[in-house]
């Protein structure tokens, strides 16, 4: 067992290292990692070596493994609270446990299964041990096993994820939908990202794009994802959303040159100073502005340079046209009316007129023949 462990740990992309040439962060990991025994305060002592060079995956991974051999480990109940390092991914939206001690008991017993799976029978090259591990990961259908498979195989190689997207579909409930989800908004394979979304609409689940379209108003990439979901789901119900998101409004940082006038020029007339009307302020004060205040003795009262140019950097926001969401617009229309937000909705009010039985009062929005009233994907 400790084998298989260091076998998979070694193996796992370092995803705190920013270089793929960082070989000595990595052979410094995998040396402590070999030599360390397989004890709660073992994967304590790493688990703090990782947090301190920057690998939150891995300190998250020794973590989580001390927890596992030592139920009462204060440090590591600690870290794996809320308020530590670690805690931002361990309380990710949608894989915090339930408070029900019977829910969580099983979670912990599907954690100890699914690594013991993970390390003896998930061998990408040994296709009848994969069959054999994949069979036992694909019958946990429980949502009590839906965060430590996505724990323990996200962390893996490509093929653990996909088998990750694959259980989670068979999984009922709103965890495993999450998920998902967090799958495709998050995943960096692309075979994994679309198997994510392949996997989402085999799912039953009511409410499939909801998360999704909610998404549409995150950064520039997790628009992007959540829009190429959306098209390839054909999500018919995300098509209103989709056209107000055509173009979004992004924040960009320009430089630009301005002409100011230089400091401490003045307008006005001098005032003598007289210590007994105006507070002394300065003991060499000696005159009285209404604009700049009291002037000390020796002081330059004006100026003859001109205005001068200065460089600033300056944030503008600005519509900018979104390429996945028009792509996405175009699956599940099967229309194409670019960026016109016009006519994309006068083809969405005829098609909504249609199927409440209305006759068409808008005219079409493309009458030379593409794009008129029609359902989607027609």
């Amino acid at each position: 067992m400790r084998h298989a462990l260091l076998a998979v740990l070694i193996t796992l992309p370092l995803a705190a290292a920013a270089a793929q040439d960082d070989f000595a962060l990595q052979k410094a990991y995998n040396d402590r990692l070999i030599a360390m025994d397989d004890s709660a305060a073992a994967h304590v002592e790493l688990a703090k070596w990782c947090e301190q060079q920057g690998l939150a995956d891995r300190a998250l991974v020794h973590w989580q493994e001390a927890l596992f051999r030592d139920s009462t480990s204060a440090e590591a109940k600690r870290a794996l609270g809320l308020n530590s390092p670690v805690a931002a991914k361990a309380a990710e939206p949608g894989l915090a446990p339930p408070q029900d001690p019977a829910f969580f008991e099983r979670q912990r017993a599907y954690a100890g299964q699914i690594r013991q799976i993970a390390w003896r029978y998930l061998v990408p090259t040994n296709e009848q041990a994969w069959a054999e591990g994949r069979n036992r990961i694909l019958s946990m259908n429980d949502p009590a096993a839906v965060e430590p498979l996505s724990r323990i195989l996200s962390l893996g190689p490509v093929e653990h994820r996909l088998l990750e997207a694959e259980a989670l579909a068979g999984i009922p409930g709103d965890e495993a939908r999450q998920t998902l989800i967090r799958m495709i908004l998050t995943e960096n394979s692309k075979s994994a990202f679309l198997a994510a979304i392949e996997r989402l609409r085999t799912r039953a689940d009511s409410d499939r794009v909801g998360p999704l379209l909610a998404a549409l108003d995150a950064p520039t990439e997790a628009r992007r994802r959540a829009a190429y979901a959306l098209g390839e789901l054909r999500a018919a119900s995300a098509i209103p959303a989709l056209i107000a998101h055509l173009r979004a409004p992004e924040a960009r940082t320009v430089t630009v040159t301005e002409r100011v006038e230089p400091m401490g020029m003045f307008s006005g007339t001098i005032i003598p100073y007289v210590a007994d009307v105006h507070p002394i302020v300065s003991g060499n004060a000696v005159a009285f502005d209404p604009v700049i205040g009291y002037i000390g003795s020796g002081v330059s009262v004006g100026s003859t340079a001109g205005p001068q140019e200065v460089t600033v950097e300056k944030t503008k926001i600005k519509l900018v046209e979104q390429p996945a969401v028009l792509e996405a617009l175009k699956k599940i229309t099967g229309r194409d009316f670019g960026y016109n937000l016009f006519q994309w909705r006068q083809w969405q009010y005829q098609l909504d007129r249609d199927r409440a039985g209305q006759p068409n009062s808008a005219p079409n929005p493309n009458p030379n023949g593409a794009g008129g009233a029609g359902a989607p994907g027609q």
